[in-house]
């Protein structure tokens, strides 16, 4: 007890004393306290507590934290781009509906006939013009007036030609040209006259 301060403290003071020093290699919590018997002796009780247990879930405890802050810190960067997207995709949106507005007008109320078919020959579109000059159904009749129907056939666009055609019993003189939109793996998507 002499050679060793803690101790010697420990034994005078009477009280409770903790350290942690190196017992075996390993870290160990020492606790020592004074013990008086009713006969006037002293005696220093010590108590060791290795710290290897705790100090391993010390360890685990760190390795979970990190984890889960690596874990939030990835959550938020995946939160953080969807909201960016789904925001980028909304003015996508908006923008695409701006533009389809004005270019629906714009087609509208040219002065030009436009018609539109699909690859099942349905008219997707037909604007003012076309329906004032080529009244009901006659644009896919079997005359073909608009070239839609032989352009679709043979996947060849039409380049301007004029033609003639009988509407309210008059004879009237079309300057024709086609065109066609394909899908990403060439198909026909739409024929435009």
């Amino acid at each position: 007890i002499a050679s060793d301060p803690f101790l010697t403290a420990a034994y005078e003071s009477g009280e409770t004393a903790t350290r942690i020093t190196g017992y075996n290699g390993n870290k160990t919590l020492e606790a020592v306290r004074t013990i008086s018997t009713s006969g006037g002796s002293k005696y220093l009780a010590r108590i060791g507590l290795t710290l290897d247990s705790i100090q391993e879930l010390q360890q685990q405890s760190m390795h979970r934290v990190i984890l889960i802050g690596i874990a939030f810190i990835a959550l938020s960067v995946l939160a953080l781009g969807f909201l960016l997207t789904r925001e980028r995709f909304s003015t996508l949106q908006k923008e695409h509906r701006r533009v389809k507005t004005s270019t629906d007008l714009i087609i509208e109320n040219i002065a030009d006939a436009v018609v539109a078919i699909d690859e099942a020959r349905n008219i997707t579109h037909i604007n003012a013009a076309a329906r004032g000059l080529l009244p009901g159904n006659s644009v896919l009749d079997s005359a073909d007036p608009l070239f839609l129907l032989e352009t679709l056939e043979t996947s060849t666009p039409t380049p301007y030609r004029e033609t003639s055609c009988q509407v309210d019993g008059r004879t009237r003189v079309l300057g024709v040209s086609t065109s066609i939109i394909r899908n990403d793996d060439e198909t026909i998507q739409s024929v435009i006259s």
